[in-house]
């Protein structure tokens, strides 16, 4: 039945399947709306020259509504009111690609996978998190880099065993302290070595050899 009631305009089917075809060889069957601004303009469009349904407005999912993607529904992507879900519950891995970068950002801040030169990359205070308890906290505030233990246990920082070496690297320098606030190590740019006991300097290197403050308790010959 086709029909109008007077106010609308109806396309109703009582029995079996609806079908609309095009059989024009590379035809279109466009889908056209009011715009909200006295227009008419197109919202979807199957494609017959390049078999590709083209979306020209946006398309809204309701709450929970998922949009499915695979013959055993394998992906699906959904909001359920509260938060956002890209699931994976069917066959094989999640890989999310990109040819340059893949950025996930957030409001407090973003991370970025760039492949050019192969980095993980964090946006000034977004912080890389280890640990069940958020017990190691890696980030730069904007102005110095930090690696801080927050949490459980110590920071060790060791090789194989092997006979490889550990290298700590900076453009400038390098503070390592026991605990929040407290000096424990400096190696200053260009410059001194600094050994500190409970935040108290007693070793450096200097120009011409090394300062010690304190006594000195000795072990061999010097």
């Amino acid at each position: 039945q086709i029909q109008s009631d007077g106010s609308s305009g109806k396309i109703t089917n009582n029995v079996g399947n609806l079908e609309i075809t095009q059989g024009t060889d590379d035809g279109d069957i466009i889908f056209k709306s009011d715009d909200g601004s006295g227009g008419v303009t197109e919202y979807l469009r199957l494609d017959g020259s390049t078999e590709q349904n083209v979306v020209s407005k946006n398309m809204r999912f309701e709450d929970s509504i998922q949009a499915q993607f695979g013959a055993g529904t394998d992906l699906r992507i959904y909001h359920d009111s509260s938060d956002s879900y890209i699931s994976d519950t069917g066959t094989g891995g999640l890989y999310i690609k990109g040819s340059n970068f893949v950025t996930i950002q957030s409001t407090g801040g973003y991370f970025e996978v760039d492949v050019s030169d192969n980095s993980l990359k964090h946006a000034d205070n977004t912080k890389a998190k280890y640990g069940t308890g958020n017990d190691l906290e890696i980030y730069h505030d904007g102005s110095n880099s930090y690696v801080d233990q927050v949490g459980t246990g110590d920071l060790i920082i060791r090789t194989s065993g092997t006979g490889d070496d550990v290298f700590i690297r900076a453009l400038d320098d390098i503070f390592i302290q026991p605990k929040n606030g407290e000096a424990g190590v400096s190696v200053l740019s260009d410059g001194a070595v600094e050994l500190y006991y409970d935040g108290n300097k007693k070793f450096e290197t200097t120009s011409s050899g090394v300062a010690v403050t304190g006594g000195m308790t000795l072990s061999g010959n010097v």
